[in-house]
């Protein structure tokens, strides 16, 4: 993968707040938080087409090079917050990286393929969707990719098969499944005895029988 760089402005405080964050979108900005490191967090803007076009490039996890006042700082994108209907980025979180110290992140689990054949009552199913790692940040895969051609009812796959580059470590419990075939699930819907249409020797839930005692349901 190139190496991913995007430019940001810091913000002033006139730029801080719903308000003025309204107006920043509608010129093309989109607001944004630096954070990590125990160092103070920085309110920085990014343009909303620079981030389109990184968004492009980005393939899973990865490092960028955040431009910020003149200095580069390499970041991860932490979160990007959407609006509920449109889902139009609206703002944006990056987490300050120690390049020379492991990190531990989420990376997404890729199906390269399939089974190409499934019974009539069968599903194949993706349970895990992605795992934890830790790394160098420079080391960390975009994407874990694994093929599940050979997924059938008897044989799933787990984290425990999936194969990642070398200095990188799953910490995700490798028993946990990532690709399965499960079958339909059949309710059997056995016909009342005749004993139990006609209700003999038995009343309601709640209802009082012979003896004057009302009938509990049985747990």
């Amino acid at each position: 993968m190139a190496r991913l760089e995007l430019e940001a402005k810091v913000r002033d405080e006139s730029e801080l707040g719903s308000g003025p964050a309204g107006r920043m979108r509608k010129a093309g900005e989109l607001p944004a938080i630096v954070y990590g490191l125990h160092r103070d967090s920085v309110a920085v803007k990014v343009g909303e087409r620079d981030f389109d076009g990184l968004q492009r490039q980005m393939r899973g996890t990865a490092v960028i090079y955040l431009q910020v006042g003149g200095i580069e700082e390499p970041v991860l994108l932490k979160e990007i917050h959407r609006h509920p209907i449109s889902l139009q980025p609206y703002n944006i979180d990056f987490l300050r990286v120690d390049m020379t110290k492991p990190i531990q992140v989420s990376v997404q689990v890729v199906i390269t393929a399939r089974p190409a054949e499934l019974g009539p009552e069968e599903a194949f199913t993706q349970p895990t969707v992605e795992v934890q790692v830790e790394s160098m940040p420079g080391d960390i895969p975009p994407v874990i990719e694994v093929d599940a051609s050979g997924v059938t009812y008897e044989k799933s796959l787990y984290v425990s098969d999936l194969e990642v580059p070398k200095g990188v470590t799953i910490l995700t419990d490798p028993e946990t499944a990532v690709a399965t075939v499960v079958r339909a699930a059949q309710v059997l819907v056995e016909e009342p005895s005749e004993e139990e249409a006609e209700g003999e020797g038995l009343g309601e839930v709640g209802e009082e029988t012979e003896g004057g005692e009302a009938q509990e349901e049985s747990e």
